[in-house]
């Protein structure tokens, strides 16, 4: 069983709009609160992220099945046809879970 609840922040949204990267970063640090580990920063690179995907969680401190990455643009941007440019690459091995 679990015995505590943990919370990471990966993201926020004020007033109909979301923060960049940046804003995000400042302000958890800024009320102590824990946020996601940036797991690659660069330019798109869809292979790395595919492999990024898999493996096990760096957030659970028992291994378990990464669930995916969330991946996102360091400036909040819209990207025609998408939209906001943040996309969620889910493992394989999480989809195929029983």
């Amino acid at each position: 069983g679990r015995d505590r609840v943990e919370f990471v922040a990966f993201d926020t949204k004020q007033s109909g709009g979301w923060w960049d990267w940046e804003s995000f970063s400042l302000q958890a640090a800024r009320y102590g609160l824990p946020v996601v580990p940036a797991l690659y920063r660069g330019i798109y690179n869809h292979d790395a992220l595919v492999q990024l995907a898999s493996g096990t969680s760096v957030l659970s401190s028992v291994p378990q099945i990464r669930e995916g990455i969330v991946v996102r643009t360091l400036i909040e941007t819209d990207i025609h046809p998408l939209g906001r440019g943040c996309v969620k690459f889910v493992s394989p091995e999480y989809l195929e879970r029983s």
